[in-house]
């Protein structure tokens, strides 16, 4: 490894599996067997879709979503291990295209 994007290309894949992991331990998004279904993947695709091309904070998702702030937490947290969320300054999310 010898640049930060190295870096990062390296540490990705055990980021999202720990993440689905926590995700697992909190019982928040998924069965408690714990696999990596449907469901989770409708949720995320769902919030995607909120958040459009517009900026919102935690508390915004939560009130619009209804969903508890920590369930939105997890799925934002695996939105941006994937590529496809971006935490910006003052809690809020921009979705990201490409």
């Amino acid at each position: 490894v010898e640049t930060a994007s190295e870096m990062v290309e390296v540490l990705t894949p055990g980021a999202i599996a720990l993440g689905r992991e926590l995700a697992c331990r909190l019982d928040t998004l998924v069965t408690p067997a714990c696999p990596q279904d449907a469901d989770t993947d409708t949720a995320s695709e769902a919030l995607l879709g909120l958040l459009g091309d517009s900026l919102m904070t935690l508390d915004e998702l939560a009130s619009v979503t209804g969903q508890p702030v920590a369930t939105l937490s997890s799925m934002l947290l695996m939105l941006e291990l994937a590529g496809k969320v971006e935490t910006l300054p003052g809690n809020r999310y921009q979705r990201l295209h490409g």
